[in-house]
């Protein structure tokens, strides 16, 4: 019921309303544990972190770590919290997001938001980690990348390194690529190890190949496939914006089996039009070691990490295996 009645607002304004909503902490207490569900069909890894399920939030529902606390309860395996800044940011001007209802996808042209890096330092110190936490930065210069990932680092398990927002400038694939390295040049081979690049939705194979090239010569640890595609909206602020959400899935698909296919040993996040557990188990199949979900959460509601999760073991069930690792990879294998 609630979900109905917030889709009939504005998107801006039922977000906002969501979000308040998980500022209550003992609302969550009451409704938390009904909302998960222990399986040791589902267990996973992730960078060496072990996680319940494959089922994580992806960035962009906690900017700040306001909502860690209460987010924790739901059952989701890992919170992404993110993308954070070094200095606080307003973000782009209302509306700056947009439903495509039918589609089961949004539009947002947030523009990266954020209170800045001390004051989620300051939230994290207070939260306790009762599951792992990815913190997801972005910075306008390598230098700002460094200070996020050093200071961040001891307080979250991995970093996803976000050079993929469509807030950046279109610079073109090789001047994108190139700081990227310029990123990771700065950064010590251990925490490369623990680093997630989100990468956009690339077209061309070619693309792929280099962004993995990259990867495997600085010892990155994983990717997070992908950050949403760039569209025009009209109903947004800034006339663009990001599309997430069901749309993407097929795209999603395509990425995760190229990574897989060009590397059998790098950390993979599929993100992107996951929905369902049948779409999880298809993505594991394909070689994900885990998925992030953010716009299903959003249409399906706090229960949507418990319904994906019971539809993966149903999933896993139909396909004979009895687990979700016995389950990766199995599509490229027939």
């Amino acid at each position: 019921m609630a979900q109905r009645l917030l889709s009939l607002l504005p998107a801006d304004l039922a977000h906002e309303i969501g979000q308040l909503a998980f500022r209550v902490d003992w609302l969550w207490s009451w409704i938390g544990p009904q909302l998960r569900l222990e399986s040791e069909m589902t267990r996973t890894h992730l960078c060496g972190l072990e996680l319940d399920s494959p089922i994580g939030l992806a960035a962009g529902y906690d900017k700040d770590g306001d909502l860690l606390k209460n987010l924790m309860k739901l059952d989701f395996s890992f919170i992404t919290v993110g993308s954070v800044t070094l200095h606080p940011r307003a973000g782009n001007p209302r509306p700056r997001l947009s439903r495509f209802s039918r589609e089961q996808g949004l539009g947002n042209a947030m523009g990266l938001p954020s209170k800045g890096l001390s004051y989620v330092l300051g939230r994290l110190s207070r939260v306790p980690r009762v599951k792992p936490i990815i913190g997801s930065i972005a910075g306008f210069t390598p230098t700002e990348y460094h200070t996020l990932y050093t200071r961040l680092r001891p307080l979250v398990d991995l970093v996803e390194i976000n050079v993929s927002s469509p807030t950046f400038p279109q610079a073109g694939f090789d001047a994108e690529m190139q700081r990227l390295v310029d990123i990771l040049k700065t950064l010590r081979p251990e925490d490369r190890a623990k680093a997630l690049i989100k990468i956009p939705p690339y077209e061309r194979v070619e693309e792929v190949q280099e962004l993995l090239a990259i990867c495997r010569r600085y010892g990155v640890g994983g990717v997070t496939a992908t950050n949403t595609k760039r569209i025009s909206d009209p109903r947004l602020s800034r006339g663009m914006g990001g599309l997430s959400g069901r749309p993407l899935l097929r795209s999603t698909r395509r990425i995760v089996r190229l990574i897989r296919q060009m590397d059998e040993g790098i950390q993979l996040v599929a993100c992107g039009g996951v929905f369902t557990g049948r779409d999880v188990m298809e993505l594991i199949g394909l070689g994900a070691n885990a998925v992030s979900i953010l716009t299903s959460f959003i249409y399906r509601g706090p229960a949507a990490p418990r319904s994906i999760k019971q539809e993966l073991i149903s999933e896993l069930r139909r396909w004979g295996f009895s687990s979700v690792e016995e389950a990766r990879g199995h599509l490229l294998r027939r």
